[in-house]
């Protein structure tokens, strides 16, 4: 077993953008990719494999199948950990940050199938000149694979799907009969507009590769103004309002809608994304709450009495559960509140803290878990602070995007009209 650690800075896959063609803003628009259900920019998959074959001289093959479990960030180490398994077949499991990014399974035997679906929904053709041949000449990966490779990346990120695609699998095949010719062509089928996965067939000198995509979704606010009801309950507030974590969801939103309330001092704080909205009474203040909870704690001191909303977000992906995930859910949805929480107690302040309402219908998840242990410890914590914790169903945010678009409520669309939602986010007595 070979094991070893590369890492892909963000300026290679600049570089890697402008050589291959594909200049998808979620790789190379740090706006763009926080903005995604990723939360930031991510590596082009073609660019992750270009560089393990070329570590691992991966040359003397039948075919390579490709399984994509996760993206891959830029600046972290990737732990490339190659194996023999039986004769003939190696594997290779590429990891970061303890999570199995990448599954790669080499073969010494031909594997394809020539089968593909009649209906076509997208086809295209590039012609590889000699001039353009040599640009990906390379001692260490066969010019035909890096060519295949990055126009592989170069139609997906630009053409079909385009900006909102994925890179699910790859299946790279040798073709023991072809014919050269300078043209590479690809073919693609959509064989269900319900459902967002495509087949593609790639055909290049003595590859054939057969690749499926998706398209990521999108978040989309269509936001209701609020009703006079609902303005009037604002500009009853008396309290300055802090808001933690309100450059997106439900954060950002309560922002917008306290914004009609020109009496009281308005703090957000943000880390990545940067508030646009420039308001006399709006203070936006850059802070990283793992870094700088103490800078928190001086707008208590400076603003009070506060309405203090919580809504920072750990910068993770959701979807698997490790110890890295874990410690980060422990600091952000327990030992940061409760430090805000204990530090307010002196102040005439009211906390709001959103949990889920998944908690109730026995949610096995971390975050899940972390919101329940928090509303427990709460009790013990808040002696004279007003703390109001709200269990928020599932409802349009970048966290829970999915492959299916599903339809689901935006937060104020359900504060319009459960009294419920409106009596604790406005702490009414």
């Amino acid at each position: 077993m070979i094991t070893k650690n590369i890492f892909i800075k963000k300026s290679e896959g600049i570089k890697f953008a402008n050589f291959s063609g594909d200049k998808n803003d979620i790789h190379i628009n740090d706006k763009v990719g926080y903005q995604s259900q990723f939360g930031e920019i991510i590596v082009h998959g073609a660019l992750v494999l270009i560089k393990i074959f070329k570590i691992l001289d991966i040359k003397n093959f039948k075919s390579i199948k490709i399984r994509f479990n996760d993206f891959i960030k830029y600046n972290s180490k990737l732990k490339i950990i190659f194996k023999d398994n039986k004769i003939g077949k190696q594997t290779i499991l590429i990891h970061q940050n303890n999570q199995l990014k990448i599954t790669i399974l080499v073969n010494n035997t031909y594997t394809f199938r020539t089968s593909f679906p009649k209906k076509i929904t997208n086809k295209k053709k590039f012609k590889i000149t000699t001039k353009e041949f040599k640009k990906f000449i390379d001692n260490k990966i066969e010019p035909n694979l890096k060519i295949s490779l990055c126009y592989l990346s170069r139609y997906v990120g630009m053409n079909y799907p385009g900006k909102l695609s994925l890179i699910n699998s790859i299946n790279i095949h040798k073709n023991k009969s072809y014919k050269k010719k300078n043209y590479l062509k690809i073919k693609s089928s959509q064989f269900d507009k319900r459902f967002p996965y495509i087949k593609n067939m790639m055909e290049f000198q003595n590859y054939i590769i057969d690749f499926e995509t998706s398209k990521r979704p999108v978040l989309k606010n269509n936001l209701k103004p609020p009703n006079k009801k609902i303005i009037e309950k604002i500009k009853k507030i008396k309290n300055n309002i802090l808001i933690i974590g309100s450059s997106s969801g439900i954060g950002y939103d309560l922002m917008k809608l306290f914004l009609n309330n020109k009496k009281i001092e308005i703090i957000a704080t943000f880390n990545n994304n940067k508030i646009i909205e420039n308001y006399s009474n709006l203070k936006k203040i850059n802070i990283d709450v793992l870094k700088k909870t103490k800078d928190i704690l001086k707008i208590i001191k400076k603003y009070n009495p506060l309405n203090i909303y919580y809504f920072a977000t750990p910068p993770i992906n959701n979807k698997i559960n490790n110890q890295n995930n874990l410690d980060f859910y422990k600091k952000f949805y327990i030992k940061i509140p409760i430090k805000i929480i204990n530090y307010s107690n002196k102040y005439k302040c009211n906390f709001f803290y959103p949990s889920t309402k998944f908690i109730n219908e026995n949610d096995k998840s971390d975050y899940s878990k972390f919101k329940f242990i928090f509303e427990k410890k709460i009790l013990a914590s808040s002696k004279k602070l007003n703390v109001n914790i709200l269990r928020i169903p599932k409802i349009n945010t970048k966290q829970n995007l999915n492959l299916f678009n599903e339809t689901l409520p935006n937060f104020r669309d359900i504060l319009y009209k459960d009294k419920m939602f409106q009596k604790l986010i406005f702490f009414e007595s």
